[in-house]
């Protein structure tokens, strides 16, 4: 409930907020990424349950698909344009689509359900509900981003997701990440230049999968 509510909540409390129909679809999103990390064994599977419940227990609306493109552009325009996670094409794109998919696949096929996005990726495809080739691109290229990710936050030493501005340390992360320049275009070029193929790719994957489920 926002800021007017506690930071902890028994869990019946928990599910009853969600089966009042009060709980927006970007908490929903949410639970499909909850994992219990530490608790009695017994009262951490009443908890997955009770976040299970939650997050499929409401029917797919096609008029969802606009909620979760407006959450989307706010988290977009929240950030700089070098943002690889919540930025134009970034990891918000592919696990917004994968959320997504969950949401609409995941109520009458609970094997859809689970928090790791590359596991996710996986049950949909070998369900069905990714093709071939969207499933090798948006694959690898989650691979790609998160591997990014981890470099700058190696590097910086910081939880960090935007690329740096300055040349020397892009072109520093470009080499650890395995660029070399070549025909005189320096790393960071090059890099830059596949950043840019796979978050255009991966911006056009999300909006048509988006748009498929409208129908």
């Amino acid at each position: 409930t926002g800021r007017s509510g506690s930071l902890v909540i028994p869990l019946d409390e928990f599910s009853r907020y969600h089966r009042s129909g009060t709980a927006q679809l970007w908490e929903r999103q949410t639970l499909t990424r909850a994992r219990t990390v530490y608790g009695a064994a017994d009262f951490a599977r009443a908890v997955a349950d009770a976040a299970e419940t939650a997050a499929y227990g409401t029917p797919w609306q096609p008029a969802m698909v606009g909620e979760v493109l407006a959450v989307r552009q706010r988290l977009e325009d929240s950030r700089p344009d070098q943002d690889l996670k919540r930025g134009f094409g970034g990891i918000i794109d592919i696990e917004f689509l994968v959320q997504v998919l969950q949401l609409r696949h995941g109520p009458s096929e609970p094997g859809l359900r689970g928090a790791n996005t590359w596991q996710a990726l996986d049950r949909l495809h070998a369900a069905g509900w990714l093709g071939d080739d969207d499933y090798a691109f948006l694959r690898s290229s989650y691979d790609f981003l998160r591997r990014v990710e981890s470099r700058l936050r190696m590097v910086h030493n910081v939880s960090r997701d935007d690329l740096p501005e300055d040349v020397e340390q892009l072109d520093q992360l470009a080499r650890r990440l395995g660029y070399q320049a070549d025909n005189g275009r320096p790393a960071h070029e090059l890099f830059l230049d596949e950043c840019a193929r796979i978050t255009t790719h991966v911006r056009e994957t999300f909006l048509r999968v988006m748009a498929e489920q409208r129908h």
